[in-house]
């Protein structure tokens, strides 16, 4: 789903607060990952800013390398519904 429809769907529901959280996979320094998927989060983050949602509805975390994954798949960012996870 392109982030422009995500934005569109967050949108729609406007006391839903949404959390947007970064990873990165194994590969180098834990330092380098970290910071990593802290810049993919952000970049997700500024594109839903972008797209009209408002900045105080989104929280941004990042986790590093995801253990065990060594694919494209733990290079990613999810969106999600903010329910006060950490």
């Amino acid at each position: 789903m392109a982030l422009r429809e995500v934005a569109e769907r967050i949108k729609a529901n406007p006391r839903v607060p949404v959390l947007v959280v970064g990873y990165s996979d194994p590969r180098g320094s834990a330092e380098a990952n970290m910071t990593l998927s802290r810049l993919r989060a952000r970049v997700v983050a500024d594109a839903l800013i972008a797209n009209g949602v408002p900045t105080r509805r989104i929280r941004v975390i990042y986790r590093g390398a995801t253990p065990g994954f060594e694919s494209l798949e733990s290079r990613r960012v999810e969106v999600r519904v903010d329910r006060g996870q950490r």
